[in-house]
């Protein structure tokens, strides 16, 4: 079952953390092909950040009680710091989808995108997403030691 529950929360973690990387490649592209058309670009950029964030919020679910799951399962440390680091990641995307994301839409269909509040308002969501990935990384490198603390409790080990 703990085999189970670690490639749950493992697959569960590479589509948020692949997810994250992957807006940043798009949008960075989309900003560059069409920099000189800032409407095509608000409108492709706020279509692909809306995708992502209730994608992002569904792998969190995931992961998170597949976390804990695991855990449950076989008790270690490292599980449960991983646990709070992917809930601390969860928690940036929440309060980022909740509170930052409509006011730049609102800011955005008023035409406000060349406002120091709108860039405020983007400066606050690129922290966010930041953090979120550093967070999701650190998540990533304490997977094999959940993988291995696992292996050191098998019977078979």
């Amino acid at each position: 079952m703990r085999y189970w529950l670690s490639m749950i929360v493992t697959i569960a973690w590479g589509l948020w953390f692949g997810g994250q990387v992957t807006l940043f490649l798009t949008v960075t592209t989309l900003f560059k092909t069409f920099s000189t058309r800032r409407d095509i670009f608000g409108e492709a950029g706020n279509a692909t950040f809306h995708a992502f964030e209730k994608y992002q919020l569904i792998v969190a679910a995931v992961a998170l009680v597949g976390t804990v799951l695991w855990a449950a399962s076989g008790r270690a440390a490292v599980k449960t710091a991983l646990f709070t680091l992917l809930a601390l990641a969860a928690i940036w995307a929440t309060c980022g989808t909740i509170f930052i994301t409509p006011r730049i839409d609102a800011m955005r269909v008023a035409h406000q995108t060349t406002t120091p509040e709108f860039s405020q308002l983007h400066g606050r969501s690129m922290m966010v997403y930041m953090c979120e990935t550093t967070l999701l990384l650190i998540g990533g490198i304490l997977l094999p030691l959940g993988f291995r603390s696992d292996a050191q409790k098998s019977p078979s080990a």
